[in-house]
């Protein structure tokens, strides 16, 4: 649902819905109720759900080259992201990941993992 908001210089719209954040100012308050409503209906039927239709390893890919690389474990990350979008979890889109995915991926991994004894 929208929230509007009376402004010194006309209305702002504020938009929260399935996890899409939008908002903007108009001159008046039937513009602002008008562009809610096309929002809303877009974000309802998924046509502003443009970043769902990439992978996790697309996502994983961006992420490296725009935020790892400012960081100063930048390679250690990017051998751990990498080796992480390259598995099965990489492959599948970003609109039909969920937590099961993680759990088994989390579990492959403990079996690939050699646990050696503490002396």
């Amino acid at each position: 649902m929208a929230t509007l908001t009376k402004r010194n210089n006309g209305w702002r719209v504020q938009i929260r819905r399935k996890g899409i954040s939008r908002s903007a100012q108009f001159r008046t308050k039937a513009e602002a109720q008008a562009w809610a409503l096309e929002m809303e209906s877009k974000i309802f039927n998924g046509d502003l759900n443009h970043i769902l239709n990439i992978t996790f390893s697309d996502l994983i890919d961006k992420y490296i080259k725009e935020i790892s690389i400012t960081k100063r474990s930048y390679k250690n990350e990017v051998i751990r992201l990498t080796r992480l979008s390259n598995r099965k979890i990489g492959q599948i889109n970003l609109r039909d990941l969920d937590e099961y995915h993680f759990q088994q991926w989390k579990e492959e991994r403990q079996k690939e993992v050699i646990c050696t004894p503490k002396v």
